[in-house]
Order: C-alpha cells, then structure tokens, then sequence
C-alpha cells in the first residue's frame, strides 16, 4: 500500500536486520514510487543498526532523500 518515494537505510553489519534481507523488502515495495537505498559499510561509517555511534550519516542522507 505504500505508492511514495522510499528511502531504505541499511547497515552492511547491522545484528538486527541482516543486509541480505534488502533485497526481499525493496520487491515487497512494489507500489513504491521510487525507491532510494543507501547501505552505509564499516569504510563509510554507520554499518551498525540505525547506524549507531554515526546517526549523522543516516540524518545527512534523509536531508538529500527529502
């Protein structure tokens, strides 16, 4: 149900929510306008959940994303 841009952030070693489940929820957005992924690696910083002890990343990007 959801037919609006979509911004997915991920965390290539995030304990919660494995990077190899990406691939499922992008097609599960099927009505999405668009979909935007970033995947943030330990070179880049923020491979963690929510991108932990570098949220700065994550909050930079959903400024471009908006």
């Amino acid at each position: 149900m959801i037919n609006q841009d979509v911004l997915l952030l991920a965390g290539e070693e995030d304990q919660y929510v494995p990077i190899s489940r990406l691939p499922q929820i992008q097609q599960e957005l099927c009505n999405a306008a668009t979909i935007t992924t970033k995947v943030f690696t330990r070179e880049t910083g923020g491979e963690q959940h929510c991108q932990a002890g570098h949220r700065h990343l994550a909050f930079n990007e959903m400024k471009k994303f908006l």
